[in-house]
């Protein structure tokens, strides 16, 4: 058990590169912990998981052993991290890991989409995610039919139109990025950090 499994090089943006020796314990402990959050991250046998994450990166390759384990599906991205969106709607993942440089770039793409449609469609999305916000805050609700039908549905549709939830790890991201996104995407958004 304490055999070494892997070596993961940091990414060196504090210095130097460093391998960091991981053993068959710590990714069978790291698991365990995921699957024993079951009513956060509710890992199932029906789920599908898209890995397009550096093989490298550690938080990926936790996502994909746990599938494995639950016996879920696992599809890889095609390879060109700009073609993603044609993957995601082959795959419709359940479940869509990521990192809060990637959602801060969705973040981004979702405002500056809506800026650019009619000015009652506008209104109507604006409208939808205040109300989404609130009820978000106050009971942890992230759907709500009408909004989620008129409103979220084609941004939803981005991700393949059947994430369940967002796993996002790495870094911490925003509290206003990440209340937007549980909105937008009509999924709890969970954050791994740490």
């Amino acid at each position: 058990m304490e055999s070494i499994f892997t070596i993961s090089y940091t990414s060196g943006t504090s210095g130097n590169s460093k391998g960091v020796m991981l053993s068959n314990s710590n990714f069978l402990s790291a698991i365990t912990n995921i699957l024993h959050f079951a009513n956060v991250f509710a890992f199932k046998e029906s789920d599908v998981y898209i890995s397009y994450l550096p093989l490298a990166h550690v938080f990926d390759r936790l996502g994909c052993h746990t599938m494995l384990k639950q016996g879920g599906a696992i599809g890889f991205f095609g390879g060109k991290i700009l073609n993603i969106t044609e993957d995601l709607q082959i795959l419709k993942p359940t479940i869509f890991p990521s990192v809060p440089r990637l959602l801060n770039k969705v973040y981004e793409r979702v405002l500056a989409g809506v800026n650019e449609v009619r000015v009652t469609k506008r209104i109507a999305f604006y409208q939808g995610l205040i109300s989404k916000q609130h009820y978000n805050e106050k009971y942890g609700w992230v759907q709500n039919q009408v909004f989620d039908s008129l409103v979220f549905s084609k941004v939803r549709e981005r991700l393949g139109g059947r994430v369940r939830i967002i796993i996002t790890a790495s870094a911490p991201i925003a509290p206003n990025i990440m209340s937007f996104l549980r909105c937008v995407f009509c999924c709890p958004i969970v954050e791994a950090y740490g």
